[in-house]
């Protein structure tokens, strides 16, 4: 179910401290709604600072081209989610992402090759190393895939993402009670009135929308890794009819 609106969400945080509604905020002609609107935007934006929220995931695929070493990331790009960088042709990871030395070594000493891509990312771009060529005469490109955080926490009317709102019906990813807990306390604060009450509900509501936003994986006090081939590690104990043991 998708999120209310910006009108919605300022509405009712204006409802629930006793102001008076208004039926715009983006275009609001009084101080209060223009306020609120910049303050709803404001606190967006906090909020993607503040966390790796998992409705910011995303997933990227591109193709090698011969003789290209880099190659541009997402419009919406706002940071790597380490180690997801993957050659799906090969089905194995790529190694990286490289340190500036490591780059460095790899541009400019002699070093062997393994069947493995290196990977960093500079400016704008993915750079991979080994650059693409050609093999035997014939060319294969590589499907690469990894996922990133996004930038976009707001959704616009039309589906797009962006990272402000413009409009009264533009939505949020976050948790709707979030939003309207923290727009009551930027609101209150602003007009220097006492907040200690609404900064709890807002810290309750971020604690919560923070602690059910992602799943964590159960810790062993005493990690192994599991062996992928069989062996006695991995065959039940017992006694087992293996064949004739004789000519």
């Amino acid at each position: 179910m998708p999120n209310p609106t910006v009108l919605k969400q300022c509405q009712d945080a204006l409802r629930e401290l006793g102001l008076p509604i208004p039926v715009s905020v983006a275009h609001a002609d009084e101080t209060t709604g223009q306020q609120i609107f910049g303050l709803w935007n404001a606190l967006g934006q906090e909020l993607y600072e503040k966390f790796r929220w998992k409705e910011l995931e995303k997933s990227f695929s591109f193709d090698t081209v011969l003789d290209q070493a880099a190659y541009p990331l997402p419009a919406d790009w706002a940071g790597p989610i380490d180690q997801t960088e993957w050659d799906r042709t090969n089905h194995w990871s790529l190694i990286g992402q490289a340190t500036p030395q490591q780059w460095q070594t790899l541009q400019s000493g002699i070093v062997a090759l393994g069947p493995r891509l290196r990977y960093r990312y500079v400016d704008s771009n993915i750079e991979i190393f080994p650059t693409p060529t050609t093999v035997g005469g014939a060319f294969t490109p590589y499907a690469l895939n990894f996922m990133y955080y996004a930038n976009g926490w707001v959704i616009a009317e039309d589906g797009s993402t962006a990272q402000e709102a413009v409009s009264d019906n533009a939505r949020s990813v976050f948790n709707n009670r979030l939003m309207v807990n923290g727009i009551k306390v930027k609101l209150w604060e602003i007009k220097g009135f006492d907040t200690v009450a609404l900064r709890n509900d807002y810290d309750w509501s971020f604690n919560q929308a923070m602690s059910r936003n992602q799943g964590a994986p159960r810790l062993s006090l005493s990690p192994r890794v599991s062996p992928i081939f069989s062996g006695p590690w991995n065959v039940s104990d017992g006694n087992w009819n293996t064949g004739p043991t004789g000519p």
